[in-house]
């Protein structure tokens, strides 16, 4: 897991390392927030005692990206401005006083649900891309029911000729409807 210390005012950023090192973590502390972290960390953690103007604003944009991680170290219990992202599960919210105990928790919590959230936003991609060719092969079906065909016929019309043009039967149904294929 790659980790991300935006440099804090006074001891917490030794703090923030000095966590990290004892679980096993390696943290970076940066000094300027780059688009390029998103990419190169998998959290960044923030305080709220930064004296970055749009701090809520950005702290915001990068949990809004869905690709990064931001754990925001807090000293009161009030939500303030970052109510919006309580419901999102990319904002982690730690209280300073319980942060030895909540952080590497929490980042254990982070690392391993990741990968199956990972995996399950691939597999609702793979999905997708299914129901979309089973919609185009139906929208292709109902083409040639159209022109005369039963649905049986119109199925192993388009299964035959994808085997003779050596193409997927999606691809297939695309040529049907864009009307490339004589009937």
């Amino acid at each position: 897991m790659r980790v991300c210390v935006f440099e804090q005012q006074g001891s917490l950023t030794a703090q923030l390392l000095r966590i990290l090192t004892e679980n096993g973590i390696k943290g970076d502390v940066v000094k300027t927030i780059r688009l390029s972290l998103i990419d190169e960390y998998d959290v960044i953690i923030f305080s709220e005692r930064h004296e970055i103007p749009s701090l809520y604003t950005t702290i915001e944009q990068l949990v809004l990206s869905k690709k990064i991680h931001v754990v925001f170290i807090s000293e009161t219990h009030s939500l303030g401005k970052i109510h919006k992202l309580m419901n999102d599960f990319r904002f982690h919210r730690i209280n300073k006083l319980l942060m030895n105990a909540e952080l590497p928790m929490l980042l254990t919590t982070i690392q391993k649900y990741s990968t199956y959230i990972m995996s399950i936003e691939q597999k609702t991609i793979e999905t997708q891309q299914l129901l979309t060719e089973l919609e185009l092969i139906s929208k292709a079906k109902f083409y040639l029911m159209d022109r005369g065909m039963s649905e049986k016929e119109a199925h192993m019309y388009i299964r035959k000729k994808a085997m003779d043009l050596r193409k997927t039967k999606s691809s297939v149904a695309n040529l049907i409807i864009q009307n490339r294929i004589d009937i």
